[in-house]
């Protein structure tokens, strides 16, 4: 007792021991607080070194004077409850500019647990080899810290690493992690996956992310990848090269997707039962879709094969029961028709088949899977009249429908209108973006992982990759097709549409006034159709609206002005020779009388009135015409008329007197 007494006087002061009793816990030891300033002074503190809003100088609170002294007490700082020696450095987004130098006082607190350094400016210094002698971190964290060069293999002595974090870093060169189970995503790393992190961890390795690098390949892969516990693998948006590495059976995320990966993909893939996502999107896969994938649906979620070179048909085997809530195969070469069996996902949200072959009719079977959001058939051989609906509840949840650059004909059955519920509702209060959350195991403990939807769409007159889908989005495409007849007035109550594309089409009769009513559309292109008359002024209400294109029509009158409205180019009008006013040359035009409304069908007695009225005007009007004549003929012709007339006077009397004879 006399001896650790005697310590603490050596070591602290009168008034830090009174400060560790009264806190609770002991106080900081001394080399650990000078450590710490001296990482301080070797920074210079600048707002602009932090590019994140709630960036602040944590070190701002390294102090000496009053309860200062206690280095547990600062800013970022977390010390072991039991021995007062720093643990934990969490300096995330301190406005630090400098570097870290291999001398650096950093290296001297070796009881380090955790490090993060992230969102900070380390001014393209090099990570220091010296990491590796804090042996006992589990967690380090340098991303968005601007470091470059290579990763040292110094790290490969922390044993107890099981976190580690480079986003946005630069890095040159993958060097080994012997127990990395996540004081390595989204980096410059590139070269071949070495051959010894096959070696790796091959019991227990869980949970390997390699996303976002420049890799070109994997040196020397094993038939199957060894890891038999890993569930989510993430080898995704590199450059990997070759044919398609096969996961372990236990893998529930496989994310390959954003590479350039050719081949077919492998039979043995259909032994792996324990798909959850499923994605082998953007590569140059080819061959047919393997048949097993439909059996994968009783617990396959999502599957995104987009992007790639396959063809042949979509398979049949989709179960009952499914949990699919994505199936996206669009940018390939498939053909034939979609097949019926997928009417048993009944959790079906997204279903994209974008630019394929595929040649059938609207399947409006698909309205009654009820959680289907987006329908995306554009660009295909789809053809013929859209029926009616099968029942009033078809589609209700849909938001986007993309049936552009298809066969398409007929009229718009306005019932469609009337079933579309999601797209009648605008929802600002859902600003989130639709995802599919799922859960899996990870080293003992549930967790969620998100897998966030995506699609490409034309919005404003350009094609578009949304790799985020806001909830409130809402649209409806159906350009490039032979949709004929009038726009149905109900669409106006279509509240929720941001995007309306119905050009390219055969159109006619007049703009529909109850657009005015869409308050949130952002995009509305009407452009090549055979619509007249006026371009509503209701439009003008429309505040949102960013594009507008009615060019090429048969419309007539002054273009509306105000809002939006005076901000739209002279081509959002063009081909319309009846319009006038800004911005067109025409200021004055040639305005066109609108056509009479046909009059409504008269009842029986209304029919008995109009005869009567068409008699007395058919006697009025030639009365009229009568005197006129005469009158013209009596001015013109006086001499005749009064020979004749005397005449006729002269052989009356004659006549008169034979009669009364």
């Amino acid at each position: 007792m006399r001896f650790t007494i005697s310590f603490l006087l050596l070591m602290f002061s009168p008034f830090q021991i009174m400060l560790a009793y009264s806190s609770g816990h002991p106080a900081c030891h001394g080399e650990e607080r000078s450590a710490l300033l001296q990482f301080k002074e070797s920074f210079i503190i600048r707002r602009s070194a932090s590019k994140f809003p709630f960036a602040y100088p944590k070190v701002a609170s390294w102090k000496l004077d009053g309860n200062g002294s206690d280095c547990c007490l600062w800013d970022g700082v977390e010390c072991d409850e039991d021995t007062g020696h720093v643990i934990e450095l969490d300096l995330n987004a301190s406005c630090l500019y400098g570097s870290i130098d291999p001398n650096s006082s950093l290296f001297r607190l070796v009881q380090l647990q955790k490090l993060n350094l992230a969102n900070n400016d380390c001014g393209g210094s090099q990570i220091p080899s010296a990491l590796g002698n804090l042996s006992e971190v589990t967690a380090l964290e340098l991303s968005h810290s601007l470091f470059v060069g290579e990763i040292p293999s110094e790290i490969s002595k922390l044993s107890k690493l099981t976190n580690l974090s480079l986003f946005s870093t630069i890095m040159y060169t993958l060097i080994g992690f012997r127990n990395l189970k996540t004081y390595i995503s989204l980096n410059y790393l590139y070269g071949k996956i070495p051959s010894w992190i096959w070696k790796v961890s091959t019991e227990k390795l869980e949970f390997l992310d390699l996303s976002h690098n420049l890799l070109t390949g994997l040196d020397q892969p094993p038939a199957f990848l060894p890891w038999s516990r890993m569930s989510i693998l993430k080898l995704n948006s590199n450059m990997l090269q070759g044919s398609l590495p096969i996961p372990p059976n236990s893998t529930k995320y496989y994310l390959i997707s954003n590479n350039s990966l050719a081949g077919e993909i492998p039979p043995p893939i259909c032994n792996i039962s324990s798909f959850i996502v499923l994605d082998l999107s953007k590569n140059n896969l080819t061959g047919l879709i393997p048949q097993c994938l439909g059996n994968f649906s009783s617990t396959l979620s999502l599957l995104s094969l987009e992007g790639n070179n396959l063809y042949g048909t979509i398979p049949q085997t989709w179960v009952q029961g499914s949990r699919l809530r994505m199936i996206s195969l669009g940018q390939n070469k498939l053909q034939g028709q979609i097949p019926t069996s997928i009417v048993g996902c009944k959790m079906l949200e997204i279903r994209d088949l974008n630019n394929n072959q595929l040649i059938d009719t609207f399947p409006s079977w698909m309205g009654t899977l009820p959680e289907l959001k987006i329908l995306i058939l554009r660009h295909n051989g789809f053809h013929g009249k859209i029926g009616n609906p099968e029942s009033s509840f078809s589609f209700q949840m849909l938001q986007i429908l993309d049936l552009s650059l298809n066969n398409f004909t007929g009229k718009l059955p306005v019932e469609y209108f009337h079933c579309w519920i999601a797209m009648q509702v605008d929802s600002e209060d859902r600003l989130s973006y639709m995802n599919a959350e799922t859960s899996v195991r990870i080293m003992g403990r549930w967790r969620h992982v998100p897998y966030t939807y995506s699609m490409t769409i034309t919005n404003k007159g350009v094609e578009m990759e949304y790799k985020k889908i806001l909830e409130i989005l809402t649209v409806i495409d159906l350009s490039c097709n032979q949709f004929e007849g009038e726009i149905p007035e109900y669409i106006g109550n279509l509240k929720g549409l941001r995007l309306l594309n119905l050009s390219n089409n055969v159109f006619s009769g007049f703009i529909p006034s109850s657009i005015g009513n869409l308050a949130k559309l952002e995009a509305l292109d009407l452009s090549q159709n055979k619509l007249s008359g006026n371009i509503p002024r209701q439009l003008v209400q429309l505040t949102f609206l960013q594009f507008f294109n009615a060019s090429h029509n048969h419309l007539t009158g002054p273009i509306p002005r105000g809002n939006q409205f005076n901000t739209f180019q002279k081509d959002s009008f063009d081909g319309n020779s009846g319009l006038s006013g800004e911005p067109l040359s025409n200021k004055c035009g040639r305005l066109e009388a609108l056509p009479a409304p046909a009059p409504a069908p008269a009842t029986g007695d209304e029919l008995l009135v109009l005869d009567w009225k068409f008699v007395l005007i058919g006697y009025g009007s030639g009365f009229v015409i009568g005197a006129a004549i005469g009158h013209f003929v009596t001015k013109r012709k006086h001499d005749w008329f009064m020979r004749t007339f005397r005449i006729r006077q002269q052989r009356r009397p004659k006549h008169a007197r034979r009669h009364r004879n």
